[in-house]
């Protein structure tokens, strides 16, 4: 899920500015659960294979009742807990170990699936492989962006994918944008995988649109065209009448993350859905 600030004057702000004030303003937990409800309430009405990706920061995972909380909201909303994916970062994992690992049991026992994200940025560590229940590894758009032409990063890449797959654990990759790499990641074994070059983020009332070309995408690779460099603005959303891409490199990923647009009243945030791959 990907979520925007639709400020009237200055239009769309980018969560990288106001999620450091909502922490500063100690707002951060209340907007969490606006746009979980919001995007769940979006995507229960999308097919049951699609399910919701939800990043949560390291200061929501201080409280202890966030469990609580979020499937409080998800009863509220008549959301399937089985179709909530939660994306957590390895820093999440060192403000309050005992206190994650008591979450994260918690969530997975009512059937909640728990992504590590951004996997190899911050305080990497085996151990929390081991020792956590995790659904899937993320692999950062750092090392894919550069593994075509930085010999480290494709390594560094191919050890994750080789790291998953000896845990049984499936691998996405982020920030694809060319088919060069959409390739060397399906020959590295990568299960899935999500960018540009699938699809830019669309808002939650035109993800079954998306949803329909991308079931198109194995008729035509040849017209999928690369997008790297180009700006999320300048990029077209796939239709199904003009196929993007076929047999993908990289699997589609089946996970939609949609929220609303903001309230009429300007409340919030939410403007846009997730890229699926």
């Amino acid at each position: 899920m990907l979520a925007r600030w639709d400020h009237p004057e200055r239009g769309l702000i980018s969560p990288s500015v106001f999620i450091p004030i909502a922490e500063e303003m100690g707002k951060l937990g209340e907007l969490t659960k606006v746009i979980l409800r919001r995007a769940c309430g979006a995507a229960r009405d999308w097919p049951a294979n699609i399910k919701l990706a939800v990043n949560i920061s390291p200061i929501d995972f201080k409280n202890p009742w966030l469990a609580q909380e979020i499937l409080q909201t998800l009863t509220e909303v008549g959301f399937p807990p089985q179709r909530l994916e939660l994306e957590i970062t390895e820093n999440a994992l060192v403000v309050d170990h005992e206190q994650a690992m008591k979450t994260i049991t918690s969530l997975k026992n009512q059937g909640i699936s728990i992504a590590l994200d951004d996997f190899g940025t911050g305080y990497s560590s085996l151990h929390h492989l081991r020792v956590l229940p995790f659904d899937k590894i993320k692999i950062d758009q750092s090392f894919v962006k550069t593994m075509r032409d930085n010999a480290d990063s494709r390594m560094i890449v191919k050890a994750i994918i080789g790291l998953s797959g000896s845990l049984g654990l499936p691998t996405t990759a982020e920030g694809i944008e060319t088919n060069n790499n959409a390739d060397i990641l399906r020959d590295l074994g990568c299960t899935l995988g999500q960018g540009f070059l699938f699809s830019k983020a669309v808002p939650s009332k035109e993800v079954p649109q998306l949803l329909d070309a991308l079931a198109e995408q194995a008729v035509h690779p040849e017209n999928r065209p690369d997008v790297e460099g180009v700006a999320e603005s300048e990029l077209l959303v796939p239709h199904p009448t003009a196929a993007v891409a076929a047999e993908p490199a990289v699997t589609a990923e089946p996970n939609a993350d949609a929220a609303e647009p903001a309230a009429e009243d300007g409340e919030d945030v939410l403007e846009a859905a997730r890229r699926i791959a």
